[in-house]
């Protein structure tokens, strides 16, 4: 076993997660986040096992996605859904192809009777392909719902005080809305 396994900076502490004296507050997060619409605020100390505590309750859930947003990189809503999509590693663009072939084609038929038969065929192939290319740059809530299985994810706000004050409201509301659609959320 190595260091970096046993001391894991800022990823889940598999060895030295410090468990809670009572399983309360790990049992009421794992209920609320197998509930549809759920918004859980937890607050406390910093670096008192906050982030870590979501992390290990999503684990023993078998919640397989947790975006992890910092509420410093955050100014507008869109930001919100920009660093989730960015966390999980969704491209920012995408691509489709098609392509459609159509073909035409002639048979020639001929032959020479001189007590035998004697023939031949001829087939030509003539065509035109076309190729469609659609590029989809949507980005949002909406792109986060299509990439996401929304029965296994969460998306966390680490660090909500601070996004500036004067936004925290319309985050807030975003956040209930897509709650109320989709998947719960974690703010500390």
């Amino acid at each position: 076993m190595r260091v970096s396994e046993v001391f894991a900076h800022n990823s889940y502490p598999e060895y030295t997660y410090v468990e809670r004296e009572t399983g309360d507050l790990e049992t009421s997060l794992e209920n609320a986040l197998r509930m549809r619409g759920a918004i859980v605020s937890i607050s406390g100390p910093s670096k008192s096992g906050k982030s870590m505590l979501v992390k290990r309750v999503a684990k023993q859930s078998h919640i397989t996605q947790i975006a992890e947003v910092t509420g410093s990189n955050i100014e507008s809503v869109d930001d919100l859904w920009e660093e989730a999509l960015n966390n999980i590693g969704a491209p920012s663009a995408t691509e489709e192809h098609s392509t459609e072939r159509e073909e035409s084609g002639r048979t020639v038929k001929g032959g020479v009777d001189v007590g035998f038969s004697a023939g031949a065929d001829s087939h030509s192939l003539e065509g035109q392909e076309n190729t469609d290319v659609s590029i989809d740059q949507r980005r949002g809530l909406s792109r986060l719902i299509e990439v996401v299985d929304t029965d296994n994810f969460i998306l966390l706000i680490d660090d909500f005080h601070y996004i500036d004050q004067s936004i925290q409201p319309d985050i807030a509301e975003a956040i209930k809305g897509a709650a109320e659609r989709v998947f719960p959320f974690v703010q500390r």
